[in-house]
């Protein structure tokens, strides 16, 4: 079942188990019961997932479907059905609460409900967001709430899934897509309209770029950088690649249609549902230094055009930690999520700095984690490849809650799998643990490797194509 028709058909059929297994995504989101409508604060959230799916180009919610995480792949998984009694859902109830609390108007939304094949008056419902109901983007949700529930009427808020989460956007960038007067239809063309603006001021900045990024720029622009993204007091790890000289991205702010944007805004994907760089679909260029696509709240991923390559993502559970302990305990590191995500960023910054001019003879990979430890502990990381045995087996306790790995790379061998291990390896050094303990690893030449086929289950692809910007 590849779109939301799909769904709909297989629901129509009864066959409800059917969904079973799929993920979660940009246009399918699944609840296990249906939406609580009162108080206000339960209405909004009908309001805010209706909103949110016409805002990313439509798609569907199926009620009365529970999800769960598997450790070896992400996002949420439909893993059952439960069937509700059907007089839980009122249609005429839940197009009057869209209709009061979302403007534009949202048409071309219907809302279906599938009962039991027995006959028993129970069943699932889901609601349909065609894709002619965008035309009116954006959808905001009126009658936002204060932090006693209270409505705040006169306020909005707005809402666009990515992936399978909901990030709001927040007030600056709502303040400045205003104050531009931009039409809101489309996030891509507003920036393709800023970017030309942009040329003249990363021109200016070339002459400064020739002498390489220090270890205090370094550690400053992640600084900057978590803070950008909101996660400057929440756990957080990155991946970060540099050169030591001259380097520059000259095509960077040219169009938003050049291969280098392209790898940054829609990064190459090694596998379906996989734990991969990316963020949001949109790099705006940043005082003529850098491009910054970012999830706030989420992740990031900044290239600057001098030569440094920075990505941001969750340190806690709904990253690092994927699917394994909660907020109230220590950081359980997701040792399958460590190992691909490493192996993605030693891959993918092979044909970043492929476009680079003049390019450089190495650069410089690192891996951090900053904050992983909690007032319940610090975090936690075993040897044992994820699913093999059931936590806490063989785990051992990070030494400081701060850690930056670092990899040298000669671009002429480049070997991606070769880096992922030694990077690797110093994270299980800094843990305890001897270099035989490192999971996922291809032992059987003179140099160990970290194992595309063991992770992603094919050899690393030698070429990537870039998605067409649309």
């Amino acid at each position: 079942m590849n779109s939301p028709n799909d769904i709909l058909q297989e629901l129509e059929s009864g066959n409800f188990d059917g969904l079973i297994g799929l993920p979660e995504c940009r246009w399918l989101e699944a609840k296990e019961s249906p939406y609580v409508l009162d108080p206000l604060k339960k209405r909004l959230e009908l309001a805010k997932d209706v909103s949110a799916m016409a805002n990313s180009g439509g798609g569907i919610i199926v009620i009365g479907f529970d999800t769960t995480r598997h450790p070896l792949t992400a996002g949420e998984h439909i893993s059952r059905a439960c069937p509700f009694p059907l007089d839980l859902i009122n249609c005429d109830q839940y197009k009057k609460i869209l209709g009061s609390s979302v403007y534009p108007p949202l048409n071309d939304v219907a809302i279906h409900i599938f009962e039991n094949p027995n006959r028993d008056g129970k069943g699932v419902a889901a609601i349909f967001v065609e894709g002619a109901a965008t035309s009116g983007r954006p959808y905001l949700v009126g009658n936002v709430l204060n932090e006693a529930g209270q409505s705040i009427g006169a306020y909005f808020g707005f809402f666009e899934r990515k992936q399978d989460v909901i990030p709001p956007v927040n007030i600056a960038t709502i303040q400045h897509l205003l104050s531009a007067g931009q039409q809101w239809a489309s996030i891509h063309e507003r920036l393709l309209a800023i970017e030309t603006n942009m040329n003249s001021w990363g021109a200016a900045q070339q002459a400064a770029n020739s002498v390489g990024i220090t270890d205090k720029e370094r550690s400053q622009r992640i600084k900057d950088a978590r803070i950008s993204v909101g996660r400057d007091d929440s756990p957080v790890v990155y991946f970060m690649a540099s050169t030591d000289g001259e380097c520059d991205f000259p095509t960077l702010f040219k169009s938003r249609r050049e291969r280098v944007v392209r790898l940054i805004e829609n990064p190459p994907q090694l596998r379906e549902q996989g734990f991969e760089i990316w963020a949001d679909y949109a790099a705006e260029i940043i005082q003529g230094r850098l491009r910054r696509n970012m999830i706030a709240g989420h992740r990031l991923i900044e290239l600057w055009k001098d030569g440094l390559f920075i990505y941001v993502a969750p340190g806690d559970e709904d990253f690092l930690g994927w699917r394994l302990g909660s907020s109230e305990n220590p950081v359980r590191i997701n040792n399958f999520v460590l190992a691909e995500s490493i192996l993605v960023f030693c891959w993918l910054m092979r044909f970043v700095f492929e476009e680079a001019d003049p390019k450089p003879s190495a650069i410089r990979l690192a891996v951090g984690f900053e904050s992983l430890t909690r007032a319940s502990g610090p975090a936690i990381l075993s040897s044992v490849p994820e699913g093999s045995m059931p936590y806490p087996y063989n785990s051992r306790s990070a030494p400081a809650p701060d850690l930056e790995v670092v990899q040298r790379a000669e671009l002429v061998d480049y070997d991606a799998e070769r880096l992922g291990f030694l990077l690797m390896e110093k994270i299980y050094h800094w843990f305890g643990f001897d270099s035989a303990s490192v999971p996922y690893i291809d032992r059987e030449g003179a140099n160990p490797k970290l194992s595309a086929a063991k992770i992603i289950g094919n050899p690393l692809p030698e070429s990537v194509e870039t998605p067409g910007f649309n």
